[in-house]
């Protein structure tokens, strides 16, 4: 069956390995086409410590290595009804401190379609899960919100503090995403979403990706797996609608030790239709062809 991921760190990849060549077909095209991920985020992670040119050269060099690939670019809803391929993201925003108007148009000019303002850090923006400051939302965060949501840029609060993200939610007009976020209420993670912000999630029309990294699943290590990661669709299927649930996998196979860090079954992208055999318990075939890839597809073409 077809998937889409909502995040993956191929951005950051690709530049942390841009001395070695065909990176991108040998390390995450294959593993993608053997796990039928025809959707996938090339997110740009950011980690708190780039500056404001460091994260343009990372986005710039993805930008190139796609166009150079056979792969198609998302860039419309015309293109997530007619075509498969990669689409565009951002995690974090730390270099961005005055000017945002450039900022976004840097981010218009690259086809980012999603954003968040933060990883766990605190910025000039916003407050991050494990950030150190006294606000959540900064003014500047939300002039960039502002900025995002005229350009048909939308808004990830996948890493926000609890405080960052009850801001946001009072200033965002548009939907909103938590790209690879699960449900707090079955895993105590900071990272994860306590129930009345999946419910203001579904409100705004968004879509919350669910996470197979093996911390946001369970504290019981003989329950970090496919099975207990699609426990975590149901749970928020059944709060707010199975239309809002997606797949974010956060795969981390490119990073040092980073299969050990994923659900069991789910070490790469290669493994992904295990998630689609695990859902099958819980939903119905529709059902989970909605969060595997529909829900991702009709979401653009409703929306960009």
């Amino acid at each position: 069956m077809k998937i889409a991921d909502l995040h993956a760190d191929i951005g950051y990849d690709l530049l942390r390995n841009k001395q070695i060549e065909n990176r991108f077909e040998t390390e995450h095209l294959s593993k993608l086409k053997q796990g039928e991920v025809e959707y996938c985020s090339i997110a740009n992670y950011f980690d708190g410590s780039q500056t404001l040119e460091e994260m343009k050269e990372m986005m710039d060099h993805a930008l190139e290595i796609i166009e150079a690939s056979d792969v198609e670019l998302l860039k419309t809803k015309e293109d997530f009804k007619t075509k498969t391929g990669v689409f565009m993201t951002v995690e974090g925003m730390c270099g961005v401190k005055d000017h945002p108007e450039d900022w976004v148009k840097f981010m218009k000019e690259h086809h980012v379609l999603i954003a968040s303002l933060c990883w766990n850090e605190a910025n000039a923006l916003a407050k991050g899960a494990k950030g150190e400051a006294d606000y959540g939302l900064t003014a500047l965060g939300a002039r960039v919100i502002e900025l995002m949501e005229e350009n048909n840029i939308f808004l990830d609060v996948s890493h926000v503090s609890d405080d960052a993200f009850y801001d946001i939610m009072k200033v965002a007009k548009k939907p909103v995403f938590a790209t690879h976020s699960n449900a707090r209420a079955l895993c105590p993670a900071a990272r994860n979403l306590k129930d009345d912000q999946i419910d203001l999630i579904g409100k705004t029309g968004g879509l919350i990706g669910m996470n197979g990294y093996v911390n946001f699943i369970s504290e019981n290590p003989a329950c970090q797996d496919a099975d207990h990661l699609a426990q975590h669709a149901r749970y928020i299927a059944d709060r707010i609608g199975v239309q809002h649930v997606a797949l974010g996998f956060d795969f981390m196979d490119y990073f040092d030790d980073g299969e050990g860090k994923m659900a069991k079954g789910l070490q790469s992208a290669a493994c992904a239709q295990n998630m689609v055999e695990a859902l099958r318990k819980y939903f119905t075939e529709k059902e989970v062809e909605m969060i595997c890839y529909q829900n991702v597809c009709n979401f653009f073409q409703k929306n960009l």
